[in-house]
C-alpha cells in the first residue's frame, strides 16, 4: 500500500455526502503550495474520509484551515472543461488529518471545544506562576585529606 503525506490549506469547508447504500463520507479539497522561482505552483487534492470518528472531527474544519493528510493517494485521468486536455487529478482516501496551524476562528466556539490539537490562542489573560522558591543548597561533601607519604619505599609497585 502506498501512503502519501500532504500539508495545506483547504479550499472549501468540508462536505458529508452519502452513498446509495446509506454510507457516509467526507470530502474536501486540498491545496499545496509549491514555492519555486521563477512560478510558484499550486496542486489540488480531492480528500475522502470514510472513517467516522475521523468525519466527525473533519466537520470543525473550515475552508482555509491548515491541515496535515496521511492517506492512500489514487490518480484518475479526465478532460478538463477549461482547457480541452486531459488531466490528472489527485485522490487521497484519508487515514488521518490533523491541524497544523489552528483553526480560521468564527463566532462559533463550538469548532475549539470539538476539534483535538489545534492550537487557538486564549482570549483571557495569562496569569503568571509564582516564582518557586529556591530548595536549599546541600554543602558539597568535603574530600578527606591525603596523607602524605615521608617514604618513597611505600608505594605499591
Amino acid at each position: 500500500m502506498r501512503t502519501i503525506f500532504v500539508s495545506g490549506h483547504l479550499g472549501n469547508d468540508p462536505e458529508v455526502k452519502t452513498t446509495s447504500s446509506g454510507r457516509q463520507f467526507t470530502t474536501f479539497r486540498l491545496a499545496n503550495h509549491e514555492y519555486n522561482d521563477p512560478e510558484n505552483v499550486t496542486y489540488w487534492y480531492s480528500i475522502t474520509v470514510w472513517d467516522s470518528g475521523l468525519q466527525k472531527w473533519c466537520q470543525s474544519l473550515k475552508k482555509g484551515s491548515n491541515v496535515y493528510v496521511v492517506g492512500t493517494p489514487t490518480d484518475r485521468t479526465y478532460t478538463s472543461t477549461k482547457t480541452g486536455h486531459d488531466e490528472i487529478g489527485r485522490d487521497i482516501r484519508a487515514i488521518d488529518v490533523q491541524y497544523y496551524g489552528g483553526l480560521r476562528r468564527d463566532d462559533d466556539a463550538q469548532d475549539a471545544q470539538t476539534a483535538p490539537m489545534q492550537t487557538v490562542p486564549s482570549q483571557e489573560p495569562v496569569q503568571e506562576a509564582a516564582p518557586k522558591k529556591a530548595a536549599p543548597k546541600k554543602a558539597a561533601p568535603t574530600p578527606e585529606p591525603v596523607p602524605e607519604s615521608t617514604a618513597d619505599d611505600d608505594l605499591p609497585f
